[in-house]
């Protein structure tokens, strides 16, 4: 699991555990002014999950993903074990580009399409952030 926070105008994004080991990371963020929005996902493990081409990162097909792949051509983030609740982060489109700043260094090259992590509480993850959004206008 991971946890997201929001401290000042940057959501936090907190890798837990062994799954520092399988994303390459421990903890990254963006500025929320990056973020289009949050859902909560209950089709990710639906039918035979396809993350997209991994670029980097742990494909343990049918239990767990993390790190990047490359879906329909765009980045996207893992951070998703089988039967986790998946909170999906929407990040805007290239050319308003978001540059993650990660804690631990990983590949510099982390500009994401969107983010499907993991989390225990997906509902209050998903008003968190939308609050946030909100409140930067």
């Amino acid at each position: 699991m991971a946890t997201i926070s929001i401290q000042g105008d940057q959501l936090v994004i907190s890798m837990q555990g062994v799954r520092r080991l399988g994303t390459l990371k421990s903890e990254f963020s963006l500025p929320l002014s990056d973020v289009k929005g949050a859902t909560v996902s209950t089709e990710v493990w639906e039918n035979k999950p396809i993350p997209g081409q991994k670029e980097w990162g742990v494909d343990l097909y049918g239990w767990y993903f993390g790190g990047i792949f490359i879906k329909d051509g765009k980045r996207v983030f893992y951070d998703l074990k089988r039967n986790d609740k998946a909170v999906v982060v929407e990040l805007k489109e290239a050319g308003d580009h978001h540059i993650l700043t990660p804690h631990v260094k990983a590949p510099d090259y982390d500009d994401f399409s969107k983010l499907v992590i993991g989390v225990d509480s997906p509902d209050e993850t998903v008003k968190l952030i939308e609050d946030a959004i909100r409140r930067q206008g």
